[in-house]
């Protein structure tokens, strides 16, 4: 009996890997599209298909896939795929010039990094701040 629950167990483990390895990432957010206030940014893009949680980072320069994890942490959610979605930043320093990115996943997979606007928040508090519709 011990045998067959084993068996049963590696058989599980192994469809869940062939699963996994199989998975495809979403596509790249391709419209990423940023506004800055003079502390405050909002983030808007279409969720690619298949995607279910979003990261958004920033840093001084473009950034690539691979470094991902080095950038800056800004946010990140629970997202629908194929809609829109507006993502509202705060705790920026005003004068504060950065690269955002955004990259999603789903069935454990992460996309490529998105397209990266360079925005830099405001100078004057005369621009106020900015928040989602």
């Amino acid at each position: 009996m011990k045998m067959k629950k084993l068996a049963l167990l590696v058989l599980s483990v192994m469809v869940l890997a062939a699963t996994t390895a199989n998975a495809t990432p979403p596509s790249a957010v391709s419209d990423l599209y940023v506004e800055t206030g003079y502390t405050s940014a909002i983030a808007t893009f279409t969720v690619p298909a298949g995607a279910t949680w979003y990261e958004i980072r920033i840093w001084e320069q473009n950034m690539t896939t691979p470094g991902w994890s080095g950038y800056y942490y800004v946010t990140s959610g629970v997202c629908t795929a194929n809609t829109s979605i507006c993502v509202p930043m705060t705790g920026f320093g005003n004068c504060h010039e950065w690269y955002g990115a955004v990259r999603v996943s789903g069935s454990g997979e992460w996309s490529n990094i998105s397209n990266q606007p360079h925005e830099s928040t405001r100078c004057s508090p005369q621009f106020g701040e900015v928040e989602c519709p």
